[in-house]
């Protein structure tokens, strides 16, 4: 929210806003709400800093700063979903408004109440623009299913979601357009084998963005899909032979072995007028494997050993290639090194 009244800062201020505003604007807006028994809370840095005045000696120490010369850049408050009503008379009456919605996306600065300033137009003083599409499904798709026999259950579990975002802006070089395409899945498959007590767990999440943009000389379009699999085994074994009634009872035990295996994996392309101009894959891989066998007799391990190693890969089709593999065993590096092929 921006106030509806205009002001010129007091020379002395050398157009920074001191700390002392945003601590007695915050303490204004919090007594107004707690009058009229409307929840209203205050966050981040400011909070705290109202929270701890006694230490500002502390606080100064710790050189925060929203820009050069200014420690704080807003206020965050937050509320109950049902009281917004009520904070949007509290701001009214205070002398704030809302401020219409602007369309923007940043990979380095950070979004404050939907405006953000992402380009300076070399002409136009202001700009204006529109949000024209805002679309995001009610609910997720979501499937559940499960198969029983007497020797084994399957669980299965999907979910998907979507959402389509679209606006503009009129520049001094025209109108610039920009859809964004998100969706979301995930995946999980459980398999119980009742036999031999195995266990399989299978799952993976991915997230798929692709943001177009369009001007007067080109549509540049980047995609970018990640995904989370993740894969895990173990078993609790008896051995038939050593289990059975005729066995000696000092070498009965358990073996219990398990895998993981889990990863992050990125994909992105860079298309210009629809042809592409880069991709980009980076994985990241992580394969853990144990295995414990346990006396029954005495309950002491056996046997407890395991190892596991670790994969990054980065890779471009302008021929970048770094493939770092890493691998351990029994709290010891076994290898260290850098591969030659992606």
């Amino acid at each position: 929210m921006t106030e509806n009244r205009t002001f010129e800062t007091p020379t002395e201020w050398s157009g920074k806003v001191p700390t002392r505003v945003f601590v007695d604007e915050s303490l204004r807006i919090l007594r107004a709400a707690s009058e009229v028994n409307v929840p209203l809370k205050m966050l981040g840095g400011l909070a705290i800093k109202v929270h701890s005045l006694n230490e500002a000696e502390f606080a100064n120490r710790l050189g925060r700063s929203a820009e050069p010369g200014q420690e704080y850049s807003d206020i965050d408050l937050a509320t109950y979903y049902k009281s917004r009503d009520g904070v949007r008379k509290v701001m009214e009456e205070l002398g704030y408004s809302k401020r219409p919605s602007t369309m923007s996306t940043s990979v380095s600065q950070r979004q404050i109440d939907g405006n953000l300033l992402i380009d300076r137009d070399p002409v136009l003083q202001t700009t204006s623009g529109q949000l024209t599409n805002y679309q995001i499904s009610s609910g997720a798709a979501q499937s559940v299913s499960q198969t029983i026999n007497n020797q084994s259950v399957l669980f299965s579990f999907t979910a998907s979601r979507s959402v389509k975002i679209a606006g503009f802006v009129d520049t001094s070089a025209g109108r610039v357009t920009m859809t964004i395409d998100q969706s979301f899945s995930f995946t999980n498959n459980q398999v119980l084998d009742l036999v031999n007590f195995l266990e399989n767990l299978k799952g993976t999440e991915t997230i798929t963005t692709s943001a177009s943009t369009t001007s007067s000389q080109e549509t540049r379009t980047v995609t970018v899909s990640d995904s989370y699999p993740v894969a895990m085994t173990s078993a609790f074994m008896i051995p038939g032979a050593v289990a059975s009634s005729n066995s000696n009872q000092a070498t009965l035990r358990f073996i219990l072995p398990a895998t993981v295996d889990q990863s992050f994996i990125r994909a992105v392309t860079t298309a210009v007028s629809g042809v592409q101009i880069l991709s980009t894959t980076t994985s990241d891989t992580v394969h853990s494997e144990a295995v414990l066998v346990r006396s029954l007799t005495t309950g002491f391990s056996v046997v407890a050993s395991g190892h596991d190693y670790e994969d990054y890969i980065l890779s471009d089709s302008t021929g970048l290639c770094f493939n770092h593999y890493i691998a351990a065993a029994q709290g010891f590096i076994t290898v260290d090194t850098m591969r030659p092929v992606c």
